[in-house]
């Protein structure tokens, strides 16, 4: 997690979600280093199966785990006291615009309607 670069109240929080077969120490990090000089909290993550996560079989494609993923890493962001759970969002980066796309597809019954499908502005506005 990188925290906002600026600012004295809650911020408002990026989970980044990376390109197929990505690990988060490559293109999720530009973004949530660059998000974070911009006053985002970002949350860069390795989905199950790469990178440090966990999960068999290794380097395997799972568009739902993926989701449930992105699930979680809100939820997180959401919890911690130096972000603002009313101003959340998800950055998918190539494919993982694809997951994200997929996943602000469902009913607001299955997805928190806290989070939000576009990037929110630092101050709010």
């Amino acid at each position: 997690m990188i925290p906002a670069a600026f600012g004295s109240r809650p911020a408002p929080g990026v989970a980044i979600l990376g390109p197929m077969t990505f690990q988060k120490e490559q293109a999720p990090a530009r973004y949530a280093e660059r998000l974070s000089r911009l006053g985002f909290t970002t949350l860069i993550f390795d989905p199950r199966y790469r990178g440090e996560s966990g999960g068999l079989p290794r380097c395997y494609e799972n568009p739902a785990a993926k989701a449930e993923d992105l699930s979680a890493a809100l939820d997180y962001l959401a919890g911690r006291d130096d972000v603002d759970a009313n101003r959340l969002a998800v950055l998918g980066i190539c494919m993982g615009a694809g997951h994200v796309a997929g996943r602000s597809r469902q009913p607001a019954r299955r997805r928190r309607r806290r989070h939000h499908w576009a990037l929110p502005r630092p101050g709010g506005r």
